[in-house]
């Protein structure tokens, strides 16, 4: 008993040394002692943990050693307010006494263990500083112990916290057009706004009578990334209308260098305790929420975590894993699907889309695995190997006798930003396996176009000169700039799938299909329609003057010989014109 006594207040001596913020350090002790008889080792820990939530109950700086009885005795006792330390009963001193110190010893390398670990993190804060350079908000290590404080004053008050993720929309662009020193200035401002309202409002960071510390409620965690901790939360309710109200103080007008800047954010938010007890859990479940966020539709948005977040999450990370495999164990493959001419009937391209079969789950949609083709930096090696063996296709159905047929390929904005590596690249691919480029369509979505449009109109005007054709898809979608169509040098167009997938014949479709085909005719563009399911689409855009259609009516995406079936019953032994 007199050993527990000492270690304890060399324990709590240890630690006044060790932290800064003068708090107390409390330790409660349970003893058992091991008698010759006990056979069973749980039984002593058992004795040891009764006597532990004695010592406990009691109040703080307890020790209690266990005896039988204990835990009608502790009840009892407890029942009149009276201090309990139990004696042994029968004890062995000598075996009592090596068991104790043996166990102090290990508690003694716990201490000291900690000490380490709390001397490290405190040179971390040396090194780093206690705020950020540039905002003069608190470094995270700061901010992770605030929020670690504010979970513990939830867990005593029965409360909830909410850790909130908050990054600024298309930060990247403010630096690349204005620069860095723009940009900087406007994460001050975020900054002190931040502050302000946090420091003003009495729905956030409730705090104890002696803490100082309301900016530790903030912090810039990366670039323009920002995070809050709000307590005293009573439900979600309270926590959104804190987060409108914050967003309603950021979202004002900005002024740097004399010009103003309205700028938006995206903000995610988790809760302790319902998604988690961790600060560094819940970061990240914010972190998710807010990608989530910024994914949405229009501004400003905010998103809570939920599990299903966290799946989506999970199976974007399993799904870049095994795209990687895919790559490297070829498990993707080419199919085709037809544009045949309304005015011939006859097969006149073939377009190559990219298929992926996973050994386990089956295949895989391209509208999962082109986003993730485009984050890793691979869309560059699946389109060139696309584009090789479409071209290796090609060849082959030349040497058939359909020397008229051509093959399109689509491009994504990642390959098209390195402009002169990509035309260099497809027109040799094109001479070794001898097609002509006036043979190769490559399509284009507006999206691609405005998101680099000067890497874009390099790289088109390039492969232009050598004779490759290119297509505007799914017009109609988007921008639908005229500018483009005159400044890029696009052959062909295809209507968006929503004009006629269900619509036609709708008289309001009709009006805008007829539209779209009259003023490409105007520019000596030829049109595609995609989509086309059903007869009646099908007469109807013939009525209209589209030049080709493209659906399910044909066929959908076949392999390699299917499409070679397909070309011997459209085509036979005829040139496609």
């Amino acid at each position: 008993m007199a050993i527990a006594e000492r270690l304890r207040l060399d324990i709590q001596n240890k630690c006044r040394t060790l932290f800064t913020n003068r708090q107390q350090v409390t330790l409660s002790f349970g003893l058992a002692e091991l008698h010759q008889q006990m056979e069973d080792s749980i039984l002593l820990v058992n004795n040891a943990d009764d006597a532990l939530y004695a010592a406990k109950q009691q109040g703080k700086n307890r020790i209690v050693t266990w005896k039988p009885g204990l835990k009608k005795s502790v009840k009892q006792d407890i029942d009149k307010g009276e201090e309990i330390i139990l004696p042994p009963e029968k004890a062995d001193e000598t075996a009592t006494v090596g068991l104790l110190q043996a166990e102090i010893e290990q508690l003694e390398s716990t201490v000291k263990q900690l000490e380490s670990e709390l001397e490290y993190t405190r040179d971390e804060i040396r090194k780093q500083g206690s705020n950020d350079e540039l905002t003069g908000l608190p470094v995270k290590l700061i901010f992770d112990d605030r929020v670690s404080r504010d979970i513990i004053r939830a867990q005593r008050n029965k409360q909830s916290v909410a850790v909130v993720s908050l990054d600024i929309d298309n930060f990247s662009r403010i630096n690349e057009a204005f620069g860095h020193g723009v940009g900087d200035q406007i994460l001050k401002i975020v900054a002190e706004r931040l502050v302000q309202y946090l420091r003003r409002s009495d729905t956030v960071a409730v705090l104890d009578s002696e803490d100082n510390d309301e900016i530790s409620t903030v912090t810039r965690l990366h670039n323009d990334e920002f995070a809050l901790v709000l307590s005293d939360i009573k439900d979600i309710k309270s926590v959104t209308w804190v987060i409108r109200r914050i967003l309603g103080r950021l979202k004002k007008p900005m002024e740097v260098d004399n010009q103003e800047f309205f700028v938006s954010f995206s903000v995610g938010a988790a809760f302790y305790p319902h998604d988690g007890d961790i600060t560094f859990d819940l970061l990240h479940m914010a972190y998710s929420a807010r990608i989530a966020a910024k994914n949405d539709p229009g501004i400003n948005n905010i998103r809570f975590f939920s599990k299903d977040l966290n799946r989506n999450a999970f199976h974007g990370i399993w799904l870049e894993m095994q795209f990687y495999k895919a790559i490297v164990h070829q498990q993707f493959e080419v199919v085709y699907q037809p544009k045949v001419s309304t005015k011939t009937g006859l097969i006149t391209s073939m377009e190559a889309l990219a298929r992926w079969t996973h050994p386990k789950v089956g295949p895989i949609p391209p509208e999962d695995f082109i986003p993730v083709a485009e984050h890793t930096g691979l869309i560059n090696k699946l389109g060139n190997w696309i584009f090789k063996k479409a071209c290796l296709d090609l060849r082959r159905w030349h040497k058939m006798g359909f020397r008229d047929l051509r093959i399109s390929v689509n491009l994504s904005a990642l390959q098209l930003r390195d402009e002169n590596a990509l035309s260099e690249r497809f027109l040799r691919i094109c001479s070794r396996r001898k097609i002509p480029p006036s043979k190769i369509e490559l399509e284009i979505t507006e999206s691609t176009l405005i998101e680099n449009f000067e890497h874009t109109q390099a790289a088109m005007q390039a492969m232009s000169k050598a004779g490759i054709q290119f297509t505007l898809d799914e017009f109609g979608k988007g921008f639908s700039s005229l500018g483009y169509l005159q400044k890029l040098p696009i052959r062909n167009i295809k209507i968006d799938q929503a004009f006629v997938d269900s619509t036609l014949p709708d008289s309001q479709s009709q009006i805008i299909v007829k539209a779209i085909i009259s003023m490409a005719k105007n520019l000596g563009l030829k049109v595609a329609a995609i989509g086309v399911e059903t007869e009646t689409q099908k007469h109807l855009l013939c009525q209209l003057d589209c030049d080709e259609i493209q659906g399910s009516y044909y066929s959908d995406p076949v392999t390699m010989r299917q499409a070679t079936n397909l070309l011997r019953r459209y085509n036979g032994n005829k040139s496609t014109g």
